[in-house]
């Protein structure tokens, strides 16, 4: 913040020697005459760029999602500086306009940010006391400007006044919700001031009276799942702070309210938590909810303050028209007509985006509350489309196999491409040759019913910690191929054969995604995938997404050389590649899988004087292919079982990596319209299998806790 204000002074002192120096006496003229007008306008439009651009980021999943970034990020902050160079220049005289007090005031409301965009990453939450210390520098800029050059006509200073007002109300709004969305103000809502010392350790959370619990919930349909997404919200609030907490028996034999539900019910349940959560962190929508009243009372008055302020303009320009003094003829009237009609475009710009503001505040207090001042089943209505937008409804994919052919250019452009694109973040492999793909029913499906056996396997063993860890962990235990072999009778001997000789977890992912691949191509080319069932489509998309996560998302995972793996293993892949590969993709992938599949490591120099620690990936994914292949040929399984063990490996992966994942890299993937991880990960919060959550075995300890809920009085929350 205090370097756009910098930037700002810089640019208004430099300015006139530049275009001086540069351009005619004629152009620096019209420039200085139109700058400050056009800059005042744009910096209303960027601000109703912003409220589009917020809601875009919030939903947009695809490939053009690095552009969506930048232009988020561009606009974000041009908005921000747009309406500091115009203080600065205002600040300097040199704009002798009448509604100068007005548009100086108009500056001060622009910064106060639209409702739903107050952060652009998490990290701008801790960076509140600097962002208000900006805003005590600006707002006494703007205040400076206002006395020294208040207009001559004393009701259009009152206007400027009530305006200003206004929008330093919406700025110390837009501080004070970065403020409640920062770390050390989130663990402090979270507990007491009555919490004992051993309280601050283990957030105990879910005490809740169940009575009023009923008459909440006892609504119509969306605005009762509304209420159990927000009151879940509250719940697993602590999850990104990092602390651990505890939850009542109640909620958690209840699993938060996802116990009955179908996986499309719990998924669009955890898909609203997370809109909550983004609400929290990066709008000013959570402050709507929690103070209902104050945000409620501030939009009103927002919105007759522009209201009034455009009455009152109106009447002080009609009776300005009446005076003989007005009608004089020449360059200055046509020039106070633009400011006019400037000013006014900046009040109708105010009152459209507080109105949007004013309906968004509305509809989030009516679902909220018990008693509703409007009509349950109208709001329900309303409320269905509203319900339908809360889900993750896509997924990254990226297949290492598809890119290996696609991107095997010989020409030099081709290879100056790909050293450019290895160098700077892989993104061209990334979101050129990846794809996203709707989150499909038999993937929530089974999703959903791997946590469910992986919930029953806790509650067996009576929801001990010791037993989560090594639940959570039991893809490097090769929990998967051991339950198999049990089943099939297999020697333990054949069963070492799956172990990974790596710690590298994403490594392992290329191993697997690798093999995989192989697998699947080799199946299809065979005709063989139309027996596997759905589980040949529900492997295939998790091998992809994990891979996408690798390569796009690596800080989601546990740490690993992924670039240099990705690098090495791309370089192996060339040289099976031969001039009549290339003619056509679908001939050249066919003979790329075979010979992979039929490579002999111990019969090929290939791997000569190579340390297999650099160069291995690759390899050893084509032994991982060629071991899954033996399971049908071999140990005669069914392909849809040998379909079904590859998706509970990769079931067994995205689960170690979801409980790894800190919670603020989740927190931090929101802003990127989130990411199936993520919801995984909350899914198992809901099923108790997080480590930092605690199933309280306590009873009640008197019935004033009972009634309370997060330390404070029964519903405050919402």
């Amino acid at each position: 913040m205090l370097l756009i204000i910098a930037f700002s002074l810089i640019y208004v002192e430099i300015k006139n020697s530049i275009v001086r120096n540069i351009f005619t006496h004629v152009i620096v003229q019209v420039f200085n005459k139109w700058e400050v007008r056009t800059m005042v306008v744009l910096s209303l439009l960027l601000q109703v760029c912003l409220v589009r651009c917020a809601d875009t980021r919030r939903k947009y999943r695809g490939k053009w999602l690095p552009i969506v970034e930048v232009t988020v990020w561009s606009v974000f902050l041009l908005a921000d500086w747009m309406a500091n160079v115009v203080l600065s220049i205002l600040l300097r005289g040199e704009v002798g306009h009448k509604d100068v007090v007005i548009w100086t005031s108009f500056m001060i409301w622009h910064l106060g940010s639209p409702y739903n965009i107050t952060a652009y990453t998490v990290e701008d939450n801790e960076l509140w006391l600097r962002r208000g210390f900006g805003m005590l520098v600006q707002v006494g800029e703007a205040l400076y400007i206002l006395i020294k050059f208040k207009s001559p006509i004393g009701p259009l200073n009152f206007v400027a006044i009530l305006i200003f007002v206004a929008g330093f109300l919406r700025y110390l709004e837009r501080v004070l919700v970065l403020r409640s969305a920062s770390q050390k103000q989130l663990r402090d809502s979270l507990t007491s001031k009555k919490d004992t010392s051993e309280e601050t350790t283990i957030i105990r959370t879910g005490r809740i009276n169940f009575a009023m619990l009923n008459e909440y919930l006892c609504v119509p349909d969306q605005i009762s799942f509304l209420r159990k997404a927000h009151l879940s919200s509250i719940i697993h609030k602590p999850l990104f702070t990092q602390l651990p907490f505890r939850v009542s028996k109640e909620f958690h034999n209840d699993r938060v309210f996802i116990n009955p539900e179908s996986s499309e019910d719990a998924f669009r349940l955890v898909g609203a938590e997370l809109h909550f959560f983004y609400d929290l962190l990066y709008t000013k929508i959570s402050l709507y909810v929690t103070h209902y009243r104050l945000s409620f009372s501030l939009r009103i008055f927002c919105l007759l303050s522009a209201a009034s302020s455009l009455l009152a303009l109106a009447m002080i320009h009609k009776q300005r028209q009446s005076t003989n003094n007005y009608h004089k003829k020449g360059t200055t009237d046509d020039n106070e007509n633009v400011d006019i009609m400037i000013t006014y475009l900046l009040l109708v710009g105010a009152m459209a985006l507080d109105a949007h503001s004013f309906a968004v505040d509305a509809r989030a207090m009516a679902w909220t509350r018990i008693w509703l001042p409007i009509s349950p089943k109208w709001l329900n209505s309303k409320l269905s489309a509203h319900r339908a937008r809360r889900k993750l409804k896509s997924m990254g994919q990226h297949d290492l196999v598809d890119y290996y052919i696609k991107a095997a250019g010989t020409s030099k452009l081709s290879r100056l491409v790909k050293f450019i694109d290895m160098h700077t973040g892989n993104y061209f492999q990334i979101y050129w040759y990846g794809h996203w793909k709707p989150i499909d029913r038999d993937l929530k499906d089974f999703i959903f019913c791997c946590l469910k056996k992986k919930r029953n396997l806790f509650e067996t063993e009576n929801f001990k910690f010791e037993f989560l860890t090594k639940l959570l962990a039991e893809f490097q235990s090769d929990g998967v191929s051991k339950r198999k072999s049990e089943e099939k009778g297999v020697s333990s001997a054949e069963d070492k054969e799956w172990v990974m000789d790596t710690t590298d977890f994403t490594r392992c992912v290329f191993l697997w995604h690798i093999a995989t691949c192989l697998v699947y191509y080799d199946d299809l080319d065979k005709s063989q995938l139309c027996t596997t069932g759905k589980y040949g489509k529900i492997g295939k998309s998790l091998s992809d997404y994990m891979m996408y996560l690798v390569l796009a998302r690596p800080l989601m995972l546990p740490l690993g050389f992924s670039e240099a793996t990705n690098r090495d293993t791309y370089k192996e892949a060339q040289v099976f590649f031969h001039n009549e590969m290339k003619a056509n993709w679908r001939d050249a992938r066919k003979q790329f899988t075979l010979g992979l599949l039929a490579f002999n490591p111990e019969a090929s120099s290939f791997y000569h004087g190579t340390s297999h620690e650099n160069f291995s990936a690759l390899f050893k994914g084509c032994v991982f292919g060629k071991k899954l292949q033996a399971l049908v040929s071999e140990h005669r399984w069914d392909p849809e079982e040998k379909w079904k063990f590859i998706s509970e490996v990769w079931m067994d992966m995205m689960t170690y990596a979801a409980g790894y994942c800190s919670w603020q890299q989740h927190a931090d993937q929101l802003r990127r319209g989130g990411e199936l991880l993520t919801l995984v990960s909350l899914l198992m919060a809901h099923f108790g299998l997080c480590t930092h959550i605690r199933r309280s075995e306590e009873a009640d300890e008197d019935p004033e806790s009972n009634s309370s809920f997060l330390g404070g009085e029964p519903f405050d929350d919402f």
